[in-house]
């Protein structure tokens, strides 16, 4: 019971922090993202570099973060915005998901790089 209660909390935290946050820009100029850590995430993935195509509700894409001199990538659907996500290291280590205590908080203190990936 305990855990539902959390994994609903973090659900109404994040769907808050969506509606509520300004759109953010899809790249950020003042921040040039390690290419090899680009392209090890398009590779792992199987998607392809992100061209300011226009992405369907069931088209998943990644999200690339910078915090404390480390980048990450979470993989996102705008259709299951309430599934709690992946964060993966450049490493393709697996860091968190959205739903875990600290996770969510690491994503808002972050720098928003943009979107990097679309799958094909």
């Amino acid at each position: 019971m305990k855990i539902l209660f959390q994994f609903i909390a973090c659900l109404a935290i994040m769907m808050l922090y969506t509606c509520c946050n300004p759109a953010k820009p899809e790249f950020n100029p003042n921040i040039s993202p390690n290419q090899d850590c680009v392209n090890h995430f398009l590779n792992e993935f199987g998607m392809v570099k992100y061209e300011n195509q226009t992405i369907p509700c069931t088209t998943s894409y990644l999200v690339m973060f910078e915090h404390n001199e480390s980048s990450f990538a979470v993989l996102h659907n705008d259709c299951a915005d309430l599934v709690p996500q992946l964060l993966v290291d450049c490493n393709g280590n697996e860091l968190c998901l959205t739903s875990e205590m600290g996770c969510f908080e690491m994503i808002q203190d972050a720098t928003r790089i943009g979107i990097i990936g679309v799958v094909e």
